[in-house]
């Protein structure tokens, strides 16, 4: 089972990744590298401002709805049936989902708003 645990990151940690595509590394390479799992590292890459505890995201993985991409943590839309990234730019902040985001994509949302307009 996978368990987050606070972790002591190196003083250089926040540089290496923001710069970890520059150097050609992976989320994996790094998980491996600093002894952090991936999903920890996934929401330091994409700075995403959601919280998603460790057993949504094992939920969420092994049932397809979520998965770590090579620079960042992805979530699937359940309209356009696509993985965004984890972030506001792709996903509306909803306060009473599990994760904090909305199942649809930022782009779903707005086609559904204007279809109901017309």
């Amino acid at each position: 089972m996978l368990t987050v645990l606070p972790v002591v990151l190196p003083r250089n940690f926040a540089a290496l990744i923001a710069n970890h595509q520059r150097y050609g590394w992976t989320i994996s390479q790094l998980s491996r590298r600093f002894n952090v799992d991936e999903m920890t590292l996934g929401l330091y890459v994409s700075k995403s401002p959601f919280t998603l505890t460790t057993k949504l995201y094992i939920n969420r993985v092994s049932r397809g709805k979520m998965r770590v991409a090579e620079d960042c943590l992805e979530k699937h839309c359940s309209r356009c049936k696509e993985f965004l990234p984890y972030t506001l730019e792709f996903f509306n902040v909803h306060t009473r989902s599990p994760d904090g985001c909305y199942a649809h994509c930022l782009f779903c949302e707005q086609e559904r708003k204007r279809l109901l307009r017309r």
